[in-house]
């Protein structure tokens, strides 16, 4: 628990989540977690004998569901928040978890995400395999390290890019990740792009023209949880490879917009992407049809409407 509160940027956090209860506005938090509800019941403390209902105000929208044991002890002692903030929950499954942790006001409102003005047409051939977003182990980071040695004892010029950016910009990669990193680093693939910038708005979404995106996330870890990456590709009409059992899996299956897999070793994704490859005009209109779909479903529009109707 100590470390969910240490840190400058977790300073700033505080700063901000005080300055909102003081305020008589209803304030959203779109990226919230167990530690910041035990944050806001610690800080309402000094508010509620004049503001009794600033707690009330306070939307919190959780991307997936915490688990761990700290994670559960910071969410049991917010029971003020608990039982007066709104949680916003973008998957059913989600909902009814924090639901059954004791949250009275809960609603559920798909993963805010604005679409292009367009799709790019689905080009004649892949252009890339991209694995884009933060470089971490849940995400599947060793697996395509290790389709990177495949494609590097092959001599496989196809492009693999891989954004290598820390999670946290302030403190750097873990010790497994550097590993993983030097790992892929090594590979000898012909084709590998390792990029430690993570690109502005405009260049992010211009990498999806014509990839292929690697998401061989955990599937526990991403059971539930909403992608943002996954989400990024199909509205942009890319199709993706991924994990089975997971959410993004789920929404390959949903639309065939890509490849899902079992096989959680190099060669089982390796295998995975030939596929994609081989049926590349059939996962395009797939993911074409995806982009449709997901951008009225994830209409922030949606969002907007229960937050004033709660006001």
């Amino acid at each position: 628990m100590r470390g969910a509160f240490h840190g400058q940027k977790w300073r700033e956090e505080v700063s901000e989540l005080r300055n909102a209860l003081r305020s008589s506005d209803p304030f959203l938090i779109l990226t919230a977690r167990p530690a910041t509800a035990l944050a806001l019941e610690v800080l309402a403390r000094g508010v509620s004998a004049t503001d009794p209902k600033a707690l009330q105000r306070a939307r919190l929208y959780f991307h997936w569901c915490s688990r761990g044991l700290s994670e559960r002890l910071m969410s049991r002692m917010a029971h003020h928040v608990r039982a007066q903030a709104m949680a916003i929950a973008p998957t059913p499954t989600i909902a009814d978890f924090l639901r059954n942790a004791g949250w009275k006001r809960v609603e559920q409102v798909p993963y805010p995400i604005l679409a292009p003005a367009t799709v790019p047409a689905a080009p004649p051939q892949c252009r890339i395999l991209l694995m884009a977003g933060a470089a971490r182990m849940n995400k599947g980071l060793a697996l395509v390290a290790g389709v990177a040695e495949l494609y590097g004892q092959a001599g496989r010029t196809t492009t693999l890019l891989v954004q290598t950016t820390p999670k946290r910009a302030s403190e750097g990669h873990g010790r497994n990740v550097r590993q993983v990193l030097a790992q892929l680093s090594a590979s000898g693939a012909p084709g590998l792009i390792m990029d430690p910038l993570a690109p502005q708005s405009i260049a992010y979404g211009e990498r999806f023209n014509g990839a292929l995106v690697l998401a061989p996330y955990e599937p526990a870890a991403f059971a539930d949880g909403v992608t943002g990456v996954v989400l990024d590709g199909l509205l942009r009409g890319a199709p993706c490879v991924t994990s089975a059992g997971s959410w993004p899996g789920r929404l390959v299956e949903r639309f065939g917009c890509g490849v899902t897999f079992s096989e959680r070793t190099p060669r089982g994704l390796a295998a995975a992407i030939d596929a994609a490859l081989a049926n590349w005009d059939g996962i395009c209109a797939g993911a074409q049809e995806a982009a449709r779909a997901l951008a009225a479903e994830h209409d922030p529009a949606h969002l907007a409407r229960v937050l004033a109707r709660a006001e």
